[in-house]
């Protein structure tokens, strides 16, 4: 075993019950294995077996790829933005007053229901975040397993197809005013390439109402010249973020980034 399965380890069964279980479960279960984690606090989490979810929970709860350890301790009203089955929304609720999430799969919202059902700071959303509200079509992931990739965009990994839904779209501004939130401590986006079209078409004042962004940053096929990193982390400084990023050793052009004021 690597030291760093060792050290997984142990920051599991600080969480969670039956850690051991739950690591062999996530490393090798089969679809139709689903498991709900327990964890010690009681709150328990739906995961469906031979899915991606055991690993968004690794990196969400083990790995802390958002870097939630670096924000305050307390970040008032979070937003997550593509919250897929719960996972980060349930992560952060301990930390946060309020948490509304934005997921438009039907399947994975009604997981995302399920698993923040007991959280009644935490509400959930089936819309999709985007620069412009109204309507689009949601593309499904190519390999059935990986529901973290359902995009607004056509790509090698969601490419148009048959079981295409359509769905409702909000803004960042729009949602800020609609739910009343004056100020948000964090948002965090995996909206598989919607990031650049959402920030760039918030206005100044409005993005001046944020504190902080986590998320991941995509390469978006024959998009926009601006769609790329680079050019959005300027945008984002220009407002008063310093901004980080961190890119993916397996996907050049694609990563995560963390902007704070």
């Amino acid at each position: 075993m690597r030291p760093r399965d060792f050290v997984d380890y142990f920051r599991l069964r600080r969480l969670v019950r039956d850690a051991g279980a739950v690591r062999r479960w996530g490393m090798h279960s089969a679809p139709g294995e689903d498991r709900e984690v327990v964890f010690h606090d009681g709150r328990r989490l739906l995961l469906r077996g031979g899915y991606r979810d055991y690993h968004i929970f690794d990196r969400i709860f083990l790995q802390d790829t958002y870097r939630l350890a670096n924000l305050p301790a307390r970040l008032g009203c979070v937003l997550d933005v593509g919250a897929n089955i719960g996972l980060f929304a349930c992560c952060v609720a301990p930390r946060a007053e309020r948490v509304v999430c934005f997921e438009p799969s039907p399947g994975n919202f009604a997981l995302l229901e399920r698993n923040t059902a007991g959280l009644a700071h935490v509400a959930a959303r089936q819309e999709a975040m985007a620069g412009e509200g109204g309507e689009a079509l949601l593309h499904v992931p190519v390999d059935g397993h990986n529901t973290g990739a359902f995009s607004l965009f056509e790509s090698d990994e969601a490419r148009a197809d048959a079981a295409d839904v359509t769905v409702p779209t909000v803004t960042l501004e729009a949602v800020l005013d609609r739910e009343g939130i004056e100020r948000c401590g964090l948002v965090k986006m995996d909206i598989e390439g919607a990031e650049y079209a959402v920030l760039y078409a918030t206005p100044g004042p409005v993005l001046r109402r944020v504190d902080a962004l986590c998320g991941e940053y995509h390469r978006i096929p024959d998009g926009p010249a601006d769609a790329n990193m680079g050019d959005l982390a300027a945008f984002l400084r220009g407002h008063g973020f310093t901004v980080a990023t961190e890119e993916s050793r397996r996907k050049p052009g694609q990563g995560r980034f963390f902007a704070r004021r």
